[in-house]
């Protein structure tokens, strides 16, 4: 499976937006957001089949750079861009009371659309889009 435009938490602007949101405490949103499009939340319920990580409607965020998501649940989730088996076997692992961000080239001519599963039990997640 190919992540060519997908790397999690990779440089000192994404540590630093790390900082931010967990100084917060539990809120997934930092206290400033500076990256050009206004912040989108949800909080989903991840079960054992796949679903889409979006925080509003049914499509990706115009100019989406960053997907943070933030694993409220009793169990692990796996987070990947492609079928429920595919998620299953080379997903992104995300721990219980992890947050990952997933950095994107927002000039991409295709939107890269991310799925995530739980591995046990159903599991909230809270997941914002900027």
């Amino acid at each position: 499976m190919s992540y060519s435009n997908l790397t999690a938490i990779p440089n000192e602007a994404d540590m630093a937006m790390l900082s931010a949101t967990l100084r917060e405490g539990f809120s997934i949103l930092p206290a400033e957001v500076d990256i050009g499009i206004a912040p989108e939340a949800a909080t989903l319920t991840l079960s054992y089949g796949a679903s889409k990580l979006l925080a509003v409607g049914s499509a990706v965020a115009t100019g989406r750079t960053r997907l943070i998501v933030y694993n409220k649940g009793p169990a692990q989730i796996k987070v990947g861009k492609s079928s429920e088996s595919a998620i299953y076997e080379d997903g992104i692992p995300i721990e219980p009371g992890q947050r990952v961000i997933f950095r994107f080239d927002a000039e991409a001519s295709t939107p890269v659309q991310l799925y995530g599963r739980s591995m046990g039990y159903k599991c909230e997640v809270e997941i914002a889009e900027v």
